[in-house]
C-alpha cells in the first residue's frame, strides 16, 4: 500500500511558508564507458554526450605540469582499432578507446603522451531546485597480461584533484578506484588522464594498456512535501492499487523519441490479477509474483515484477515496452519531482528507461552494465487524472532488438510545493496519506 514518507511530512507541516523537506536526488551526468562514441567535433566543441577526446604532451611542455590548454584534441584521421590514436599502429601507443580502454605513450618510444578523456560540464541548477554537489568516480584497470604499471591523474579545470597508480608486480594494485567531491559550473572541464608512470616511478610504456575513466554524479536538493507515489515498494497483483496500473506500450508511430517527442504507442493494460485464476497469458497476466505475458518460455519476453523487467524486441512479432502507469489522484496533482534509475545486472544487451508525461517522452536514461544510472526530471502542473509512464524498452544506441535486456528499472515520485504554500495545506496532504495508507 501507499507508504508515505511520515516524517517529511510532519517535518513539512512546521516549516515556513513555500518550503518543505530537503529531498536529495541523484543523477548520472556522464559514463565515460556507455558515452563513448567515435567522432571529431571541432576542437574545443565536446561532441553528443559531451566528451572530446585527446592528449597532453609531457615531454613538449617546458614546465611538465599539465593545464586545460595543453589538450590536443584527436582530429579526423586519427583512430586507433575502434578509438581515436595518434597513429593507426605501432608507435606512438597512444589511445583512447570504448569500453574506457587506453594506452599511454612513453618516453621510450618518443615523446611521453598522456591519453586523455575530457568532459565539459553543462548542468545548471534545474528550475526549482534549492542546490546541487558534484561527485568524480574514477578508476584505473591494468588490461595487458605482463603489464609494468600506469597512472590517472584527474584535473577540473586543470587543477588535480584525484590520481592514482597501478603497480603490477601487486595484485592489490592492479585495479584502483576512488570517488571526489568537486564544485562545478556550466563550461567546467573535467580530464581523465592515463599516464605511463607506475607505483614504483616507472614511466616506460611496456604493456599499459589500461581502462581508464569513470562517472560524473550530481545530487541535487529540492523542497518536496514527501513521497507519493514508489514504483517497486507499491508494486502489487491488483490493476489500479495505489493508481499503478500495469501492461505495455506497443504499436508506435516512433520508437527512437527524444525529449518532447511522442513514441505513439498504446498502453495496453494486462488482464486479470490476484486472485483471478491461473496464470495462463491469455485472461490472466499475473503470475502471482509478476506482470507476465510469457507462460511458455517464449517470446513476448515482456514481464515486470517490483524491481525487475524485460522489454520485447523489434527481433519479436511485436516490440513491446514494459510499463508502470501511474494516474495522478485529486489532491496529488501539481509539480512532480521523478527520481527513476536503470541497471543490468547481467552485464548484456542494452535498454532505455523512458519516462513519459501523457504519453510525450519527458526523460530517459539508457545502460548496458551493472553500474546504476541515475536521473530525476520535474514535471510542471500535473492535473489530475494526467499518466506518469515508467517505460522499459529494448533500446539501446539504435539497437531496437531485446537480447539479454532483463533490467533493473524504478521511480519514486515526490510532490514540490508552490510558492506560498504553508503549513495548513501541507497537513492536509499530511491527512491525506494518513488516509491512503489505512485503506
Amino acid at each position: 500500500m501507499r507508504r508515505p514518507v511520515l516524517f517529511s511530512l510532519l517535518a513539512a507541516a512546521s516549516v515556513t511558508a513555500a518550503s518543505g523537506v530537503p529531498t536529495v536526488v541523484r543523477e548520472t551526468l556522464a559514463d565515460s564507458n556507455l558515452d563513448f562514441v567515435v567522432s571529431f567535433p571541432a576542437a574545443g566543441v565536446p561532441d553528443a554526450n559531451g566528451w572530446n577526446y585527446g592528449y597532453y604532451d609531457y615531454t613538449a611542455d617546458g614546465d611538465s605540469t599539465y593545464s586545460t590548454g595543453e589538450f590536443i584534441q584527436f582530429v579526423s584521421g586519427q583512430t586507433r582499432g575502434s578509438g581515436f590514436g595518434v597513429a593507426a599502429s605501432n608507435a606512438p601507443w597512444t589511445l583512447v578507446g570504448p569500453g574506457n580502454d587506453g594506452h599511454p605513450n612513453g618516453a621510450n618510444n618518443g615523446s611521453e603522451h598522456w591519453a586523455i578523456r575530457r568532459y565539459t560540464a553543462s548542468a545548471a541548477l534545474p528550475a526549482r531546485a534549492v542546490s546541487q554537489s558534484f561527485e568524480i568516480n574514477w578508476l584505473i584497470e591494468s588490461t595487458n597480461v605482463n603489464p609494468q604499471g600506469a597512472g590517472i591523474r584527474v584535473f577540473a579545470n586543470g587543477n588535480e584533484v584525484a590520481s592514482g597508480f597501478t603497480l603490477d608486480s601487486d595484485p592489490a594494485q592492479r585495479a584502483l578506484s576512488g570517488t571526489v567531491n568537486v564544485a562545478l559550473n556550466p563550461g567546467d572541464v573535467i580530464d581523465f588522464a592515463l599516464t605511463p608512470e607506475a607505483a614504483n616511478g616507472d614511466r616506460g610504456d611496456g604493456s599499459d594498456g589500461s581502462d581508464f575513466g569513470g562517472t560524473i554524479n550530481r545530487a541535487v536538493t529540492f523542497e518536496t512535501l514527501g513521497v507519493i507515489a514508489d514504483s517497486r515498494l507499491e508494486f502489487s497483483g491488483v490493476q489500479g492499487q495505489d493508481d499503478w496500473t500495469y501492461g505495455y506500450l506497443a504499436t508506435f508511430a516512433n520508437n527512437q523519441p527524444t525529449v518532447g517527442q511522442s513514441p505513439g504507442g498504446t498502453f495496453n493494460q494486462y488482464a486479470g490479477g490476484d486472485g483471478q485464476g491461473a496464470w495462463d497469458g491469455a485472461t490472466q497476466f499475473w503470475s502471482g509474483t509478476a506482470w507476465d505475458g510469457n507462460t511458455a518460455a517464449a517470446q513476448p519476453w515482456t514481464f515486470t515484477n517490483a524491481t525487475d523487467g524485460h522489454p520485447n524486441g523489434t527481433n519479436q512479432p511485436e516490440e513491446q515496452w514494459i510499463t508502470k502507469r501511474w494516474t495522478v489522484p485529486a489532491g496529488e496533482d501539481g509539480n512532480l519531482l521523478v527520481d527513476f534509475d536503470l541497471a543490468k545486472s547481467n552485464n548484456a544487451g542494452g535498454t532505455t528507461l523512458f519516462v513519459l508525461h501523457n504519453g510525450e517522452v519527458v526523460d530517459s536514461v539508457s545502460s548496458n552494465n551493472s553500474t546504476l544510472q541515475e536521473d530525476f526530471v520535474v514535471i510542471e502542473g500535473a492535473q489530475v487524472g494526467d499518466t506518469i509512464d515508467i517505460a522499459l524498452s529494448p533500446l539501446f544506441n539504435g539497437d531496437t532488438t531485446d537480447g539479454s535486456d532483463a533490467s533493473q528499472f524504478g521511480a519514486t515520485i515526490y510532490l514540490i510545493p508552490e510558492p506560498g504554500v504553508g503549513a495548513l495545506a501541507v497537513t492536509a496532504l499530511f491527512g491525506l496519506a494518513l488516509r491512503r495508507r489505512r485503506r
